[in-house]
């Protein structure tokens, strides 16, 4: 091979390569972006899960409440019938 032929397939294989290293650097920085995206959503997800079991707490509670309250109030009912 002479000395023209090398220069040629060194620049080819040299673009080959710079071609690689641009699509990987495209690659990389979409992986990022959605890396990123991917952390807020879970974020975001994580954040709604946390009011939703305070608000399921709440709701918990409020029901004990109110049983506590029906009972009662039967309870007294039942009593004065009884009476």
């Amino acid at each position: 091979m002479n000395e023209k032929e090398e220069i040629n397939n060194l620049k080819n294989e040299n673009e080959i390569l710079k071609k690689q290293v641009t699509d990987l650097k495209f690659n990389y920085k979409q992986l990022s972006t959605e890396l990123g995206q991917s952390i807020f959503e879970c974020e975001d997800l994580e954040k709604e899960n946390r009011t939703l079991k305070k608000d399921k707490k709440e709701l918990e509670e409020e029901i004990t409440e109110l049983r506590k309250e029906i009972e009662s109030s039967i309870i007294w009912k039942i009593k004065s019938i009884l009476k």
